[in-house]
């Protein structure tokens, strides 16, 4: 039974990228080894460790929520939604440096979260159903500019 439960532990370690801290993670419950922890250990152990797996994959989910609002929100890029037209714009744009959403970890959405804003800042939008992406042309605005002419910092019109 503890070889099953020592199986799942190394699963969910390598999952949540915790190797290089065994030696730590181990250390605080007094053993160097997992086939030293006794099975209540174990199943302490592998139940934090399950509950921090839980809120990684919430905060995912936040995240890919986060960049998917940007990208279809009329307001922002306007995509439709469609996975061709997003995956396209996350990949060949340099977005996502490559991944797909699904495939980023929780780092690499935060960027690309940062990535999209700055081309939507930049007039990154969605214009027609073709699926084109092309930047916004900026409209010149005639503006009002008001000189007071200034002696040592006084109005000279006054």
């Amino acid at each position: 039974m503890n070889s099953r439960m020592i199986q799942k532990l190394q699963c969910i370690i390598r999952e949540l990228n915790l190797q290089e801290y065994k030696v730590e993670l181990y250390s605080g419950y007094g053993v160097s080894s997992s086939k030293d922890m006794t099975r209540g250990q174990l199943i302490d152990f592998i139940g934090r460790l399950e509950k921090q797996k839980a809120e990684q994959n919430t905060e995912r989910k936040k995240l890919i929520s986060n960049c998917l609002s940007i990208i279809t929100n009329d307001r922002w890029m306007g995509f439709p939604n469609s996975w061709d037209a997003i995956n396209r714009l996350v990949e060949g744009k340099g977005i996502g440096r490559g991944k797909l959403l699904y495939q980023m970890n929780n780092e690499e959405l935060r960027q690309c979260h940062k990535r999209l804003v700055m081309a939507h800042t930049n007039g990154l939008r969605y214009h027609n159903r073709n699926d084109k992406v092309k930047k916004m042309e900026a409209v010149d605005v005639p503006v009002n500019v008001v000189v007071v002419p200034r002696i040592n910092n006084q109005n000279i019109l006054n």
